[in-house]
């Protein structure tokens, strides 16, 4: 089985990411390898309440200028 086209997906994260391989518990107990991309820039505002970001995604907007 083949990686994924990294060049795409790193190009897509941004150079703010950084690609890792971990190990993961999947639902069964078992592990399995993933890969997640790291933020290492800048960090603005505080961290997520209970950190949930899925929730806290919900309540902010997919709109983002970079004037700003």
């Amino acid at each position: 089985m083949g990686h994924p086209p990294w060049t795409g997906l790193d190009s897509a994260e941004g150079r703010r990411y950084h690609r890792q391989e971990v190990t993961v518990r999947i639902g069964d107990g078992g592990e399995a390898i993933a890969f997640m991309y790291w933020y290492r820039g800048p960090h603005r505002g505080a961290p997520i309440s209970g950190g949930d970001h899925r929730a806290h995604a919900l309540t902010q907007p997919i709109y983002h200028d970079p004037r700003a």
